[in-house]
């Protein structure tokens, strides 16, 4: 079961979970895949979010293989062109999960596992956190803050929170195995203003000594971050002999078009052009991994000129040949997409 970090705070949200797949069988657990990426980006006409899941997440039967990771991407795609509100998305993903994959009669047990929604609206200051479980009865907030709605739905229990200038940090799946100081620290650290980059590697942090107390989670991990001005963006990429590779989510677009998971090549000459945003995840964390520390301070303190987007930036870039005011561009934007 994966440990899942999801925090939601005024200026971006933030979800934060390990890349173990593992299988149970006789009671024995077995690891599949140690570089799982266990998050699906999704967009509307309206807000911008993200899905990341815990527990069982496969299941063989009868030669047939049923992927959670599947139906919920199938379930977004299906209605994402309709521009559902968030509680209509969130209840079409339960409906679709309950047609889809093989019950109790069939299991011989309910379903175990767990999703954090985080959304972010494009053009109101809301930003929502929900939590859609199967097993979890007790709301998962760590405060009273934001508006809290809760429904329930056959198997599944829908917990919900809107937030303006309050946060909010939620754990999910190996929760017990985080230490009460971890938490009180990581929500200390968001309310006390740190930016994306600083409270992903300190959840990052946790998710490696969690790594160290039970084999279900593994070290490796990957952070995506909303925010709220700016372009999305990850930390998961990988130094190969041809270069930097960025390794992307599946993404379900406005449009119900899905993509990936997928990867994309990014050149390292880029590092150097422009400075980064406040929530920057990909460039920060390859500037924080091959650099030393006395030139990292220079890169991270630099604000002259544009900012150097993101990794879905660089995408938006290559695809339709512009970027947001204010950022750099490499000289791209003078072709024609």
């Amino acid at each position: 079961m994966t440990l899942l970090i999801t925090a939601v705070g005024p200026d971006y949200s933030l979800a934060v979970s390990d890349q173990r797949v593992t299988a149970t069988y006789r009671s024995r657990t077995r690891i599949i895949d140690e570089r799982f990426n266990k998050n699906i980006f999704f967009g509307t006409d309206d807000y911008v979010g993200n899905i990341s899941y815990t527990g069982v997440a496969q299941w063989n039967l009868k030669g047939k293989q049923y992927r959670l990771y599947d139906l919920i991407s199938d379930a977004i795609a299906s209605v994402i062109t309709q521009n559902p509100k968030l509680a209509s998305l969130c209840l079409h993903i339960v409906k679709h999960l309950l047609k889809a994959m093989p019950g109790k009669s069939v299991l011989g047990i309910d379903p175990d596992f767990e999703l954090h929604v985080i959304t972010r609206q494009k053009d109101l200051q809301v930003n929502t956190i929900t939590v859609i479980s199967t097993f979890r009865t007790a709301a998962p907030w760590g405060s009273a803050d934001g508006i809290i709605y809760e429904w329930d739905f056959e198997v599944f229990h829908i917990f919900m929170k809107a937030l303006v200038e309050e946060s909010e940090v939620v754990f999910g799946g190996m929760e017990p195995h985080v230490r009460a100081t971890e938490k009180a620290r990581l929500r200390t650290t968001l309310r006390s203003g740190a930016n994306a980059f600083q409270l992903s590697r300190m959840a990052s942090d946790i998710v490696g000594r969690v790594a160290s107390r039970t084999h279900t989670v593994g070290a490796a991990n990957v952070s995506i971050v909303i925010p709220t001005n700016g372009y999305v963006d990850t930390n998961l990429w990988s130094s190969t002999e041809q270069g930097i590779v960025a390794y992307l989510p599946c993404i379900v677009w406005p449009n119900g078009s899905r993509w990936g998971p997928s990867n994309f090549p990014v050149d390292l000459s880029l590092i150097s052009d422009g400075h980064y945003p406040k929530h920057s995840l990909f460039f920060k964390s390859i500037v924080q991994k091959i650099y030393k520390r006395s030139l990292r301070r220079v890169i991270f303190r630099r604000r002259k000129g544009p900012q150097v987007p993101g990794i879905m930036g660089m995408i938006g870039l290559v695809l339709f040949g512009s970027v947001k005011e204010g950022y750099e561009d490499f000289g791209l934007s003078d072709h024609e997409a």
